[in-house]
């Protein structure tokens, strides 16, 4: 029932709440690797606690020619 096409078939919970900018936030996008399907690890755990970070990064990214507005 969890499977999409957008790979993933666990539910993500974060363990800890995250207060973003409501006048610039930040996109997942902000979160890869530029041109690659890839998460930027680095920038991930800068932002995210180390359980949320391993969680985010097991996430699979579906590979898209465009921006996909969800």
């Amino acid at each position: 029932m969890l499977q999409s096409r957008w790979g993933g078939d666990q539910l993500v919970t974060l363990s800890t709440t995250y207060m973003d900018s409501t006048s610039n936030p930040i996109r997942c996008g902000e979160f890869m690797m530029v041109h690659m399907v890839i998460w930027d690890i680095r920038r991930v755990r800068q932002v995210f606690s180390a359980s949320d970070a391993d969680m985010i990064s097991q996430c699979p990214i579906a590979p898209t020619d465009s921006d996909v507005l969800i």
